[in-house]
């Protein structure tokens, strides 16, 4: 069975109160895709531990003592639903089954989302799960609902103390709007306008000099130009997806073969964090209007960064600045090149020692004297 690409979720939902990380979020919207509009209960609905891993980050074989930790703390997880002058306070999750043989796990909703889910005839929001995945901050995704429903109206003004509620936020966090809007607002309008179906931008309401509520006025991006990507490709493999999409706005189109060679590439010089500085870099590539194949560029850069790393010096000198001298960024290192420095440092401050140089001198004025005796 496919998974849909649009989802339903009712409006009571969307704006209830809860905090849920990315990875939570993205479980609970993974399920309600597999919501079938013929069902007539909430089921046991199942995904396999490949898409799982793929949607959670995690790398390498399936580890289910990882996969439980994360499930477990999603059970604990409660939400509150506000309808009229009544506040419900429930789990999103009833069960887990981990069926280990068969590399899946079984999740069931608890039965009282059953009137949010399933049989929506009014008040419900339709949100496109293939772009959801792409998202990396839990804010963006809630963010995304929040304004998908308020998409026909094309503005919505939220307070920003409810703004804080929505998104699950400690009361007493960014006290600061300076650091709230830096720190959330910013970054997930940015991710929201590059990868979803919608662009916003905001304007600041104000209470003498104190900002109290965000004004977002929305729009719907002309996404029929855009490859059709399915929810079990997007799953799959979203590193690829998303250098695909940052390569497609160039005009270039990224082979298997290529995205495997940096993928290797990319592990030797920054080992866990070969995912996010890839990205870096051929963001930094195709901002370059003089570069006129990027990947032959963006390949170029990687290999010399792995011949420099072979080396033992630092692959940081490697950069897409015209003169390769100077870093861009502060780009990550693996942790051997790191613990190599330290070690190298450390001799070197042992053989520039006092003490041990005025030994040194002595032992070899010995050995000298020796050699005289000799001859």
């Amino acid at each position: 069975m496919e998974n849909k690409e649009i989802i339903v979720k009712s409006n009571h939902l969307i704006e209830a109160k809860y905090k849920l990380s990315m990875r939570e979020q993205k479980i609970i919207l993974y399920l309600i895709s597999k919501i079938e509009k013929n069902d007539d209960d909430l089921k046991l609905y199942r995904i396999s531990v490949k898409n799982f891993n793929e949607m959670m980050g995690l790398k390498g074989s399936p580890k289910y003592a990882e996969i439980r930790e994360i499930t477990t703390e999603l059970l604990k997880k409660v939400l509150e639903v506000k309808q009229g002058k009544t506040i419900y306070s429930f789990h999103w999750l009833s069960l887990v089954a981990y069926n280990e043989q068969e590399g899946t796990i079984d999740m069931r909703f608890d039965p009282i989302l059953k009137p949010y889910l399933m049989d929506l005839k009014r008040d419900f929001t339709k949100l496109n799960l293939k772009h959801i995945l792409l998202l990396k901050s839990g804010n963006s995704i809630r963010i995304y609902e929040l304004l998908k429903q308020y998409l026909n109206i094309r503005e919505r003004t939220i307070k920003i103390t409810d703004l804080k509620l929505f998104l699950g936020l400690d009361k007493n966090g960014y006290q600061m709007y300076s650091d709230f809007k830096r720190k959330v607002i910013v970054p997930s309008m940015k991710e929201i306008n590059e990868k979803t179906d919608i662009s916003f931008d905001f304007k600041e309401i104000k209470d003498g000099r104190k900002v109290i509520s965000l004004r977002f006025f929305i729009q719907s991006k002309n996404v029929e130009n855009q490859e059709i990507v399915s929810i079990e490709e997007a799953l799959d493999d979203p590193l690829f997806h998303e250098l695909k999409m940052i390569l497609d706005k160039k005009g270039c189109n990224l082979p298997d073969k290529i995205y495997k060679n940096w993928l290797d590439a990319a592990y030797k010089i920054w080992n866990e964090a070969s995912a996010e500085e890839l990205i870096l870099l051929v963001k930094d590539s195709v901002k370059k209007t003089a570069i006129q194949n990027h990947l032959a560029f963006i390949t170029y850069i990687l290999n010399e960064k792995v011949t420099y790393i072979q080396s033992g010096k630092d692959p940081r000198q490697i950069t897409v600045q015209d003169n390769y001298k100077h870093t861009i960024r502060s780009e990550q290192l693996p942790s051997w090149f790191v613990e190599h420095k330290e070690n190298e440092q450390q001799e070197l401050s042992f053989e520039e020692d006092p003490d041990f140089l005025k030994e040194k001198a002595k032992l070899e004025a010995d050995l000298k004297m020796r050699k005289e005796k000799v001859n």
